[in-house]
């Protein structure tokens, strides 16, 4: 339920931002900046759609690699 919440405020955001983004507020960008990572953190799909488009990009896929290394690593628990 979380993750599926935590995606469809990423995807309001992204929409807001595309909206937003035609209009002379300086918005859209931000926005959308801050939507992508929370579909992308909880949308395994979303997230093999961006890796396949990086394989086009080394740079950009070692940059993937290491936020999904960092994203896969065991955290320390919380108090």
């Amino acid at each position: 339920m979380r993750k599926t919440l935590s995606a469809g405020v990423g995807g309001v955001f992204v929409v807001t931002g595309f909206v937003v983004f035609w209009t002379p507020i300086p918005l859209g960008i931000p926005l959308m900046l801050i939507g992508l990572p929370l579909i992308m953190r909880n949308s395994p799909r979303s997230w093999l759609w961006l890796k396949q488009r990086a394989r086009r990009s080394p740079r950009f896929e070692s940059l993937l690699d290491r936020i999904e290394a960092q994203r896969d690593s065991p955290r320390p628990p919380t108090q």
